[in-house]
């Protein structure tokens, strides 16, 4: 039962790892910014359910895809939103656009 459920779910095991080695950034953001080191920092402490309803709110499916995030279509982006001050930051929330597996992320200091 529990090969049955990988073979037609995917596995969320590897999440922050699998899908690290696979994200784009846009906006300003790399792979060793500080904001996205804490970003992965916390995605990799999430609970199962927790990972699942992180790929919801980027990719509307609360699974990886069979193969692994090699397979997703589009790639996964995290971009830069908001503006340049920083004070208006704090009044936003992080977004996503499910279309585009896109995560806005802000910058906070």
């Amino acid at each position: 039962m529990v090969v049955l459920r990988l073979l037609t779910s995917g596995s969320l095991d590897s999440l922050d790892v699998d899908l690290r080695q696979r994200t784009n950034y846009a906006g300003g953001y790399h792979s060793e910014h500080y904001v996205i080191e804490m970003f992965w920092e916390v995605l990799k402490g999430f609970s199962l359910e927790n990972n699942k309803k992180f790929l919801k709110f980027v990719t509307g499916c609360s699974r990886g895809p069979l193969l692994g995030f090699q397979y997703l279509e589009p790639l996964f982006f995290i971009q830069r939103a908001g503006g340049n001050d920083p004070e208006e930051a704090l009044d936003r929330l992080p977004s996503s656009a499910t279309c585009m597996n896109l995560l806005k992320l802000l910058e906070l200091n």
